[in-house]
């Protein structure tokens, strides 16, 4: 681009619409002696096109014109979508009242009489110019203001889902804390497994809920324990090999997992585990290995298991197995005090134990 082009692009433009050429001249020559870029438009008819092409800062436009006259030009200038506002100078041979009103009313800015002072047209020009740019600054800070706000409020929105979780992650931060203290203190294993599962169950609004472990007598399977809201032929049809591919996933994984976004492998597992009722499977971990296994159904909503859920899931299955851990061990070391070490037989401790359970018995069989 040449020094000359810059220098041009820099002048404030002006759109002449007048029919007489030289009007045209005349303007042209004082204008441009004053910084600024003229360009002419003869058939007002083309008012339109002529704005499209040189994209003037401000219109000079004849009132009387016989095409199109200076009133119906305005009115097509101003039904323009336009990016900045252009004003319009009215030039007019009419001195009547009725028709400044007029070209004022359709959307002149100003207007000035026929034969007119330079001087007075230069300075009426300036300060539309003024008006223009005030005009135009305007505009650009009410964008630059509404895009803000726009900001703020998808800043607000993110604040409120935010918050929103938070609140969610405190209620199962107090969920878990309130398992805690009703179910894993307890002691004996089949009454924890029950509290345990009743929990789940208002915890994650769950349909149904199943614990499985591994068997006594064969530790590679993992059979049904206790569960709530499944009927009989599920809970008789349920079991896990430790040595199946689904466990092996969940051994890598060490975490919940749904159904429906197990690997396309797993989709015959997935399937089978479906028509079961089971929606996502848990596994619950001790030191890495697999010690048992939290089913849970589809939840009362119709709706996926949130992240959030899930996680939920995991602290819980991990805290579950340490409690039903000890619960083993007490049972364990309870069987261990009623029995003589020597011959295997229960021992007088066992004796008194259920002399009192007798007792009590017929105390309230006879009441």
């Amino acid at each position: 681009m040449n020094n000359k082009a810059v220098s041009d692009a820099k002048k404030p433009r002006i759109l002449v619409v007048d029919d007489e050429q030289s009007v045209h001249k005349l303007l042209r020559a004082y204008l441009e002696r004053h910084d600024y870029d003229v360009r002419s438009c003869l058939q007002s008819r083309e008012v339109v096109e002529k704005i499209a092409e040189h994209e003037p800062d401000l219109i000079l436009l004849d009132l009387m014109m016989p095409e199109l006259d200076g009133i119906s030009a305005t009115r097509r200038i101003r039904n323009l979508d336009l990016q900045s506002y252009l004003p319009i100078i009215v030039l007019t041979a009419k001195k009547e009242k009725w028709d400044m009103v007029t070209a004022l009313e359709a959307g002149a800015d100003d207007y000035i009489t026929k034969p007119f002072d330079f001087d007075e047209l230069l300075a009426r020009i300036k300060n539309m110019l003024r008006i223009k740019s005030l005009q135009d600054t305007l505009v650009r800070r009410t964008v630059e203001v509404d895009e803000a706000n726009q900001q703020i409020s998808r800043l607000n929105t993110v604040l409120v889902k935010t918050n929103k979780q938070l609140q969610r992650k405190l209620y199962d931060f107090h969920n878990l804390f309130e398992v805690s203290y009703r179910v894993m203190g307890q002691l004996e294993f089949h009454k924890l497994v029950r509290k345990a599962l009743v929990n789940i169950l208002g915890i994650f609004g769950t349909r149904n809920a199943v614990l499985l472990q591994a068997e006594k007598e064969n530790s590679d399977f993992f059979t049904v324990i206790d569960s709530r809201g499944m009927n009989d032929e599920v809970i008789n049809s349920l079991h896990f090999s430790r040595h199946s591919a689904l466990i092996h996933y969940l051994e890598l994984e060490k975490k919940a997992v749904q159904m429906q976004h197990l690997p396309e492998e797993f989709a015959e597992i997935a399937a089978e585990l479906k028509s079961a009722e089971i929606e996502v499977v848990a596994p619950m971990l001790s030191n890495d290995d697999i010690t048992g296994l939290v089913c849970l159904g589809a939840n009362f909503k119709g709706e996926p298991y949130s992240e959030e859920n899930l996680e939920t899931l995991g602290i819980l299955t991990n805290m579950l197995s340490v409690a039903t851990h000890n619960a083993r061990n007490y049972e364990r070391l309870r069987e261990l005090s009623y029995t003589d070490g020597m011959t295997g037989l229960h021992n007088y401790r066992f004796f008194r134990l259920r002399i009192k359970e007798e007792l009590a018995r017929a105390r309230r069989e006879s009441s």
